[in-house]
């Protein structure tokens, strides 16, 4: 909901560029964008009642698979 706290933190094995966004009525708006990262921890407060997307990148275009690990919480407003 709209006015929500999302607290989150991811961890991987390996660098990926890692971002936060959603889909409004055109585009797509970023809440968090980080490069080359293992690990981020923080929070946001949501603007929308559209879903967010958690979205990784493989920086390193390595071909095996690896582990992500995504923790998040919703506070109510």
């Amino acid at each position: 909901t709209a006015g929500d706290t999302v607290q989150y933190r991811f961890e991987s094995e390996h660098e990926v560029n890692f971002d936060i966004h959603y889909h409004p009525d055109s585009g797509t708006q970023f809440k968090e964008r980080k490069d080359a990262v293992m690990q981020v921890a923080g929070e946001f407060n949501s603007e929308t009642t559209q879903p967010y997307c958690f979205t990784w990148k493989n920086k390193h275009e390595l071909d095996k698979e690896w582990n992500i690990t995504l923790q998040y919480v919703v506070v109510p407003k």
